[in-house]
């Protein structure tokens, strides 16, 4: 089972280092349709409080952000590991792949 969730948090991780918001322009909240809303405002009021990361990206298609959203606020905010053993895990990933 660790090992199921350490291999999502790298996939995870990977996904997140492509850093979106520098190659695409952050969609402004009143040019979204309702369902980018919707997922922004679950990505926003949940855990991560910020629409930072791959998130930009994703909002392009919002079924498929809520889904990858919701599938990596899971793996990192709600698995079975210890949260320190968890977040070393990201940084590992993250120092791996050269994300800052």
């Amino acid at each position: 089972m660790h090992r199921v969730v350490l291999l999502a948090l790298a996939a995870f991780a990977f996904a997140a280092g492509a850093h979106a918001g520098d190659r695409m322009r952050p969609i402004p909240l009143d040019q979204m349709s309702p369902e980018q809303k919707r997922v922004a405002d679950a990505i926003v009021s949940g855990p991560r409080k910020a629409l930072s990361g791959p998130f930009n990206a994703w909002l392009r298609s919002p079924e498929l952000a809520d889904r990858l959203q919701r599938v990596g606020e899971y793996v990192r905010f709600n698995t079975s590991l210890d949260h320190r053993l968890n977040e070393f895990a990201i940084l590992i990933t993250g120092q791996f792949w050269g994300c800052e």
